[in-house]
């Protein structure tokens, strides 16, 4: 188990990523916002990111407490 710490600790230094990946990039989260701006529907958003519906709405709704 110590060593196992040991370890991780030594990779975090090493500034390896612990974790699942992330889905959404920044990026993505602002042309997320400026189409729903637009216009488009959100299904058709969450099509074109290819994530459900719930992701967009999350998105916005981190844009707007930025």
């Amino acid at each position: 188990m110590a060593r196992t710490e040991e370890g991780r600790k030594a990779a975090k230094a090493c500034g390896v990523a612990f974790g699942r990946p992330a889905k959404r990039r920044d990026d993505q989260k602002e042309v997320v916002h400026e189409l729903v701006k637009a216009g488009r529907s959100i299904s058709s958003v969450a099509r074109t990111f290819d994530v459900h519906p719930a992701t967009i709405y999350r998105c916005i709704k981190e844009s707007r407490s930025l």
